[in-house]
């Protein structure tokens, strides 16, 4: 069968199977889904975007009384919607994973075209090609984190799609495209600025005869302009600049203490105010500190950077979810020729079984059964955040690794023992 017929299938069902669930699940556990704080966070909660759309169509600010914090283009396009039936809001959350499928396949056939010199005996052939970009869509798409974020209608699939976009078209040379994509996303949610560079460097590999510095300074501007465009339309909309503080700054000052699956709740809730300001640098500086030495030791694999750089927004954003793991995830099967260089595979996926059942379980005996506290829940979330950095030391060990084996064969098979 035709790998183009494999790749539609595979789009098809997964489709159908979300949208089958949205059809046969009862209500109240598609709402119980959209209020679970592993999987909805106050910046991408569906319940708080109604609650904004239906303020923004009765001419009330959507950003008064502190609920809403999505963009305004998101309420303005979800008040355009509002007439339609709610299966139409279901199509458009479900086809988000299925776009973003579409562009992890279309990066990995990039990828695999783009190799540098050094790496190209170990290119795919075609026929493993196309076995792996299947692979990679279906690993995506049926992961159950993907699966429980599209039926919690997180907005935070729109973020990915601009994130995967942006990749996809500057891996094919689209640089316009490809900065308007990242914009979008970093006016969503403003942590993919930290991929900037990253997109870049992937623009710069199809015109290597392009000054570096010309194109740095080119893209970066242009990324700017999309930005500073999205913020003026924004505006337009909204008919003042209240949304900044409402959406940007409640990223960057942590004001909604609402329990999720990251650091800053827990952390901020017991401490006292006079140290707030001091931990929010801290703590924010902590997610944007690493995005400058990572890209520049692996400034000759930006693919690699976009991966390293989505781990890390997973773990130390203001406001993370269990879909924020299912999209660093994405890009684990893209790396295939790291894999034989990975230590901690099992432990990883033991702990992220083991934080995924007990998280739900530890927040019902809190919040529900009260016979436990906010402890229970934050020690799974922490041990949840040891194993992403697990991961994420693991693949950087596997890429340095792997770089080496590259770039010294004769050593291919030696191991390395620590002393």
């Amino acid at each position: 069968m035709p790998a183009s017929y494999s790749a539609t299938g595979i789009l098809v069902v997964a489709l159908s199977v979300r949208l089958g669930l949205f059809a046969l699940l009862p209500p109240s556990i598609l709402d119980t889904i959209a209020q679970r704080v592993e999987l909805s966070t106050p910046l991408t909660s569906y319940h708080r975007l109604k609650e904004g759309v239906f303020l923004y169509q009765h001419g009330i600010s959507p950003y008064d009384g502190g609920v809403t914090h999505q963009a305004p283009l998101l309420l303005a396009a979800f008040s355009a919607m509002d007439y339609l039936p709610r299966a139409c809001h279901w199509l458009v959350f479900s086809l988000l994973d299925v776009a973003c499928a579409y562009w992890l396949m279309a990066i990995v056939r990039c990828k695999a075209h783009q190799t540098l010199p050094k790496q190209r005996k170990y290119r795919l052939q075609q026929t493993l090609l196309d076995d792996w970009q299947l692979a990679v869509a279906a690993l995506y798409l049926f992961n159950p984190y993907t699966i429980l974020s599209c039926l919690a209608c997180s907005t935070l699939g729109f973020v990915h799609l601009s994130i995967l976009s942006a990749v996809g078209l500057a891996m094919q040379g689209y640089g316009v495209a490809s900065m308007a994509w990242l914009a979008f996303a970093s006016y969503l949610d403003y942590y993919p600025v930290m991929l900037v560079p990253a997109a870049i460097l992937l623009l710069q590999q199809t015109r290597p005869a392009t000054s570096s510095k010309l194109l740095f300074g080119w893209y970066a501007g242009l990324f700017l302009v999309w930005l500073l465009s999205l913020l003026v339309v924004s505006r337009v909309l909204m008919g003042s600049w209240e949304f900044l503080d409402a959406t940007y700054g409640v990223i960057l000052t942590v004001p909604d203490l609402t329990p999720n699956v990251g650091l800053f709740w827990y952390y901020f809730m017991e401490m006292f105010d006079h140290f707030r300001a001091f931990f929010l640098v801290v703590f924010q500086m902590n997610a944007l500190v690493y995005a400058l030495p990572i890209t520049y030791r692996f400034r000759h694999h930006p693919l690699y950077i976009v991966f390293a750089l989505c781990g890390i927004i997973s773990v130390f954003k203001s406001y993370p979810s269990f879909g924020d793991t299912a999209f660093h995830l994405a890009f684990l099967p893209v790396f295939r020729e790291l894999m034989p260089y990975y230590r901690y595979s099992f432990l990883v996926a033991q702990v992220y079984a083991f934080t995924g059942a007990l998280a739900v379980a530890f927040y019902h005996i809190w919040i529900h059964v009260g016979t436990g506290n906010a402890n229970f829940f934050y020690a799974i979330t922490l041990v949840h955040a040891l194993g992403q950095i697990m991961l994420l030391i693991d693949t950087v060990y596997a890429m340095l690794r792997h770089k080496f084996c590259v770039d010294y064969p004769r050593y291919r098979q030696c191991k390395v023992v620590q002393t």
